[in-house]
Parts: structure tokens; C-alpha cells; sequence
């Protein structure tokens, strides 16, 4: 899914592990540092600048602390004797302005200096442009246009 995300983008993967910070954040009010870990092998595997990686899950785990429902904030509310829904209201639009700004910025840096930061390889890729037309030949199963056993054959021209 990530890469189907991140494309041939440079710093792709980046873009989409702040884009998981962000969702994981707005959904539980916490980003799982362990989850938002599992990615560095990947991105190290994948060539990125040794910094790359840990500054994009030091960033997308911060989003949790401001975007809402955050349990900071609901102790901030607490302690300042505001209401949570307040507190709510006034963070989560900075909370996606930091967001964007932490993407804007791993697009600039990928731009500038792709080698720090380069696309998902070509042949990665390919295996995962098969993975799509799988699930839109099932798709065409789901409302009567294709067959199991047809789905199975027409996947992939590249995987027969």
C-alpha cells in the first residue's frame, strides 16, 4: 500500500510514513512508535540517507501529541481547566499545517538532493502494478464482470 502510495516519487515512502503518522494520530490520538519503526528497514534498505529515515519518524510521531483526539491535549485541558473540545477545535488545523510542512519539505529535499532520498525501484514497482490489477480485476468479480478463474489469468500479463 505504501508503495502504491509513494510511486516514483523521491522520498516517497517518507510522504507516505507521514501520511501514516498523521491518520494513525487523528484515529487513536497516539502514533505507535513501534508500528512507525517497522519502516526504517525499509527505508534503509531502499537507499535513503541514514537521517532521512529517523527524522521522518521522529516527525510523524510527533503528529499524535497535536492532532486530535490527543491525549496530551485532553491532559492539557485538564490541567488548564479548558474544555477538551476546545483544545481539539484550536490544534487540528496546525496540527495538519505541520503535517503538510513536513511533507512539503521531504518533496523539496527529494527534489533538490534525489540521491538522499530515491523512488522505489523500477522492478519493486512492477510487482506492485500487479498487485493493483489484481485488485481491479476483483473488483470486476465483486459486481459480475469477471470469474475467479479468469480474475487469476488477467492479473498480470508479467505474473502468468
Amino acid at each position: 500500500m505504501v508503495g502504491r502510495l509513494s510511486g516514483r516519487l523521491n522520498g516517497g515512502m517518507a510522504v507516505a510514513l507521514i501520511v501514516v503518522g498523521v491518520l494513525m494520530g487523528a484515529s487513536t490520538g497516539i502514533v505507535g512508535t513501534t508500528v512507525v519503526t517497522l519502516t526504517m528497514p525499509a527505508l534503509l534498505r531502499r537507499n535513503y540517507h541514514g537521517a532521512l529515515p529517523a527524522g521522518a519518524i521522529c516527525a510523524s510521531g510527533t503528529l499524535g501529541q497535536i492532532i486530535p483526539p490527543s491525549l496530551v491535549l485532553i491532559l492539557l485541558a485538564d490541567i488548564m481547566g479548558e474544555s477538551v473540545g476546545t483544545l481539539f477545535a484550536a490544534a487540528i488545523i496546525p496540527g495538519l499545517i505541520l503535517a503538510g510542512l513536513y511533507i512539503a519539505f521531504i518533496l523539496i529535499l527529494g527534489r533538490l538532493h534525489p540521491d538522499l532520498m530515491p523512488p522505489i525501484p523500477e522492478a519493486e514497482h512492477d510487482a506492485l502494478r500487479c498487485g493493483r490489477n489484481g485488485t481491479d480485476q476483483a473488483r470486476g468479480e465483486d459486481i459480475g464482470l469477471a470469474e475467479p478463474r479468469h480474475q487469476a489469468r488477467a492479473a498480470c500479463p508479467s505474473c502468468r
